[in-house]
């Protein structure tokens, strides 16, 4: 999944592994005590992990991962997906 409005691309594995671009890390997902989904991304090489709840964004296509440890959120988009403005002209039906 690619950060919206950068190049950076999160690819997540089904065994808890993945990258960050080409740095490696782990996560965990669970239920914080709202019963959000959460996910603990901790990059490798670091002790703590960062704690996120995952939601989605006002289009449904987009994963929003909102920081529960005031940090920055950050939005995802799948890499080969991209939103187009109203104004652009592929989005003209």
């Amino acid at each position: 999944m690619k950060v919206i409005g950068t190049d950076t691309v999160y690819d997540l594995k089904e065994d808890g592994t993945g990258t960050k671009d080409d740095a490696g890390l782990t996560f965990e997902c669970g239920f914080d005590e709202d019963n959000n989904i959460t996910i603990k991304i901790t990059m490798d090489g670091e002790e703590e992990g960062k704690l996120y709840a995952v939601t989605t964004d006002d289009t449904g296509y987009g994963v929003v991962l909102e920081s529960l440890d005031g940090g920055k959120d950050i939005k995802l988009l799948q890499a080969d997906t991209e939103l187009l403005d109203l104004t652009d002209d592929r989005a003209k039906g």
